[in-house]
C-alpha cells in the first residue's frame, strides 16, 4: 500500500531557502519529493516536463513572490486538468495541486479566478515560521497528514 503521496515543490527563487528546508524535513520523514525552482522570465513558455503521475502532488510555495509570478497560472491550470480527467475515472478524486501559506498574501491581495478553491485546500500555514521554530515542525506535521492516502 502506498505510505505516502510523493510531491512536488513548486517555488519561486526568493523562496528557495524555505523550500529547501521542506525538502529535507519530507525527505527525513521518508517521503519523496522534488523541488521544481521556477524561473520567473520563461517559465511560462517553457513549462517543466516532469514525469508527474496522478498520485504526485503539487505543493505550491505560495507567497508573494509565486502568486505574481507569470508560471503560477499554467501550474494551477495543469493541476486542475490532471484533477478533471482523473475525476472522469475515479470519483474520489484527490486535489494535486496543495498551497503552503507562506505569506498571507494568498488570502489577501492575490487576485485570481481560483482563489477561493485554493485558499479552502491551504495544506499547511507555514507564515510565523522564521520567528517560531515550532511553526514549523507543527505545520511540516500537517502537510505529512495531508500527504497519507485515505484507505
Amino acid at each position: 500500500a502506498l505510505e505516502f503521496f510523493s510531491c512536488f515543490i513548486c517555488y519561486s527563487p526568493e523562496d528557495a531557502a524555505f523550500a529547501e528546508r521542506l525538502y529535507a524535513a519530507l525527505q527525513a520523514r521518508g517521503i519523496r519529493c522534488w523541488l521544481d525552482e521556477k524561473q520567473t522570465q520563461h517559465a511560462a513558455g517553457t513549462p517543466i516536463k516532469r514525469g508527474m503521475k496522478i498520485l504526485d502532488k503539487v505543493l505550491l510555495c505560495a507567497s508573494q513572490y509565486s502568486l505574481q509570478s507569470d508560471w503560477v497560472d499554467l501550474e494551477i491550470e495543469r493541476a486542475f486538468d490532471n484533477e478533471d480527467r482523473e475525476f472522469k475515472r475515479d470519483t474520489n478524486v484527490i486535489h494535486s495541486l496543495l498551497p503552503l501559506n507562506l505569506d498571507q498574501h494568498l488570502f489577501n491581495d492575490w487576485e485570481h479566478q481560483q482563489k477561493e478553491t485554493l485558499c479552502n485546500r491551504v495544506a499547511a500555514d507555514f507564515q510565523e515560521n522564521e520567528s517560531d521554530p515550532a511553526v514549523f515542525d507543527r505545520e511540516v506535521e500537517r502537510l505529512i497528514g495531508v500527504l497519507q492516502p485515505t484507505p
